[in-house]
């Protein structure tokens, strides 16, 4: 006997992997116990969405498909079985907790970590262009859609071409003069996957750095800045939490890279 589990979003597509990464951290519990998660999303989101599922028992369908009663996992949600948070501060904290309150609310696992595992990253690292895997930073420059940073296009192309005198710098949004994952059309999965061997990661907080939180890129990498006006994953040993470029220069020259 199988159990069907409804959930859906209608926010952006860094909301729906949030979602992914979840059900990955729970794929042994709910294979085990043949639950079936039906995951409702917007039709432009479907396909990135899908790139990040990781068990056969989860299964992505259009939104206006969502039946009656289905959940809104939104992070933002207020559910009246246990009420709302907001923590501003720590987010992977506070995504661990979200999901932890979701599940019980689901009757699914809780989260420990906002940190999931992919095999599927390495897999598809190896399968890239060899032009783009010969960087030191890798800066996810995706413009924020939820008010959640303010990118000034002035000061982050100042700032590029002035680490770019010493790094290789490969960026997730055009630059003139930079290697731009667009140009070998890669996907947020194929983001993931490339930030895997990162030796330094520049990001605002957006949809592709989701994707960032898997085990390889928290193996790998030295330092990670994710700029964030209101929230930040302080509290990681590895992500420095910065709302401004002079919090990062001086500190990315103090970084070791290994040629």
């Amino acid at each position: 006997m199988s159990t069907i589990v409804n959930i859906y979003t209608n926010n952006g597509l860094g909301d729906s992997i949030f979602n992914m990464v979840y059900f990955a951290t729970i794929k042994n519990y709910i294979e085990t116990n043949n639950i079936y998660i039906h995951y409702y999303v917007k039709i432009p989101y479907i396909s990135p969405t899908c790139d990040f599922i990781t068990s056969k028992n989860v299964i992505i369908k259009p939104l206006n498909e969502a039946p009656p009663n289905t959940l809104n996992s939104w992070i933002g949600c207020s559910y009246p079985e246990i009420g709302y948070f907001w923590m501003a501060k720590h987010m992977h904290i506070f995504l661990a907790k979200h999901f932890t309150r979701l599940g019980r609310i689901l009757k699914l696992p809780s989260m420990d970590t906002f940190i999931y595992e992919d095999p599927d990253l390495l897999i598809r690292y190896d399968k890239l262009h060899a032009d783009i895997k010969n960087f030191d930073i890798l800066v996810l420059n995706s413009r924020p859609c939820s008010g959640q940073y303010v990118y000034n296009e002035s000061d982050w192309t100042n700032n590029l071409n002035k680490l770019s005198a010493k790094y290789k710098i490969v960026v997730t949004t055009p630059e003139p003069g930079f290697i731009c994952t667009q140009d070998y059309n890669m996907s947020i999965k194929d983001i993931a996957a490339l930030s895997t061997h990162a030796p330094i990661i520049i990001a605002v907080n957006s949809g592709p750095f989701v994707g960032c939180h898997n085990v390889y890129t928290m193996k790998y990498a030295k330092k990670i800045y994710c700029f964030d006006a209101h929230n930040n994953y302080g509290g990681h040993h590895l992500i420095v939490p910065v709302t401004q470029w002079a919090q990062v220069i001086p500190d990315i020259y103090s970084v070791k890279i290994e040629s």
